[in-house]
């Protein structure tokens, strides 16, 4: 009878909510928490909850991954982590756990990621996350991501596109798109070249070919998406 009512329950909240919509709240469950208090009490657990609750995917990819026989004409899967205030805090608290960092040293390379990846920074006592505006340095009209490639291509086969960032676009909910401005990691060249995986970050602008300025940050990150065109048939669609 159990089973029963919980197969009940699990439809009546799928006919009201979409799947994507009821695994987003569960992920935002796990957050909520530790993002109402300061970085320096997140445990691993936190910054790994937090990190994957902004962490966005091609949802084809992932089901071709799961499921092989599955007819698609995905060849990658890519996840995409936004730089933002929440993640870069994670990802340095995260560090500050895993080296035993003092508060004051995970403060000091806090602060560093902060400034140079967002509008973000730490004030003078090294002690809170203030906004940039608040003291009079020059905001960024940029956002960059942490991507993750995998070729899950079938048969496999390596892909190599020639400037493939050219392609590459960040788009609101208006279709409004902004391009690839920089791109950095090990392996960041003038040819796209994916093997297995690869680990890169793309930073896009945040003002359209118009000029017209995009409002991107922590509250209105799962109003856009990622293009990517030119790695395969169909563009790939990274979605939040």
């Amino acid at each position: 009878m159990k089973f029963i009512w919980t197969c009940i329950f699990f439809v009546c909240c799928t006919g009201c909510l979409s799947v994507q919509q009821f695994q987003q709240q569960h992920k935002k469950k796990t957050v909520d928490a530790p993002l109402q208090q300061s970085p320096d009490s997140w445990s691993l657990d936190d910054c790994d909850n937090i990190m994957h609750y902004y962490t966005g995917l091609n949802k084809r990819g992932l089901k071709l991954l799961y499921n092989p026989g599955s007819r698609s004409a995905e060849k990658i899967l890519i996840k995409a982590m936004p730089l933002n205030k929440h993640t870069i805090s994670a990802r340095m608290r995260k560090q500050a756990i895993n080296r035993r960092l003092s508060t004051e040293e995970f403060h000091r390379r806090l602060q560093v990621e902060l400034a140079d990846y967002t509008n973000w920074t730490m004030d003078s006592t090294l002690t809170k996350i203030i906004h940039k505006s608040s003291i009079g340095d020059t905001l960024l009209n940029e956002i960059t991501f942490k991507l993750r490639f995998q070729n899950i291509s079938e048969p496999h086969s390596s892909i190599e596109v020639f400037r493939a960032e050219e392609a590459f676009f960040l788009e609101n909910l208006n279709g409004e798109f902004t391009r690839v401005i920089a791109l950095g990691g090990l392996d960041a060249d003038d040819y796209f070249v994916l093997v297995s995986d690869l680990t890169q970050e793309f930073t896009f602008s945040l003002l359209t070919d118009a000029g017209k300025k995009l409002t991107y940050d922590e509250k209105t990150y799962n109003q856009f998406k990622l293009i990517f065109n030119g790695l395969q048939s169909n563009p790939i669609v990274v979605e939040w």
